[in-house]
């Protein structure tokens, strides 16, 4: 989970019938920074652009001192948008731990390192009825929001049970409620 990813194509439309027509968006991951000192465990999360990736990699580790160095991983995952909904595929497991710490450029050229907060958690319940979404929580925390947006759209457009003006969701979850009713 939270992986910083390339874009490396977007092509297609979101208003195809078919998920294999519709808007793809492929993302590469870029990996870790990690730490070349034998007891450190500082594992930085890279910056996006590669003169940002560089400038991490001239500095220090901010833990132990030691120098830094990028642990590639490849992994590609594909993003299809279409009329109806979303489909995501995945390209394997990443190869490298998840980030410590994350990297702010200051307007004075400075770096500062400093803690990872991530933005997103994975949530306890799986986007897929009968799956057990625990023991995949870090790769499949990003593909729950395809998911839940076309689990929205089809509550409030396709659900029997559901009037307008009507806050109430038929499986009984709502967070899925659509509270503007538009």
């Amino acid at each position: 989970m939270n992986w910083v990813l390339e874009t490396i194509l977007n092509r297609g439309s979101s208003d195809a019938l078919t998920w294999q027509k519709g808007n793809e968006v492929r993302r590469r991951c870029l990996g870790v920074i990690t730490c070349h000192g034998k007891q450190c465990s500082m594992h930085l999360a890279p910056g996006l652009r590669a003169m940002d990736r560089q400038k991490q990699l001239h500095h220090t580790c901010p833990v132990c001192e030691e120098t830094l160095g990028l642990h590639r991983c490849g992994i590609e995952s594909s993003l299809f948008r279409f009329r109806d909904g979303g489909v995501f595929i995945h390209g394997g497991a990443h190869t490298h731990q998840q980030f410590t710490h994350s990297s702010i450029f200051r307007r004075n050229g400075s770096l500062e390192f400093i803690e990872y907060v991530p933005k997103y958690r994975p949530r306890s319940r799986s986007p897929v009825p009968g799956f057990d979404l625990e023991p995949a929580a870090q790769s499949l925390s990003p593909v729950e929001s395809v998911f839940d947006i076309a689990e929205h759209d089809n509550a409030r457009t396709n659900s029997p049970g559901i009037q307008q003006g009507s806050d109430e969701v038929p499986d009984g979850n709502w967070e899925y409620a659509d509270k503007d009713n538009n």
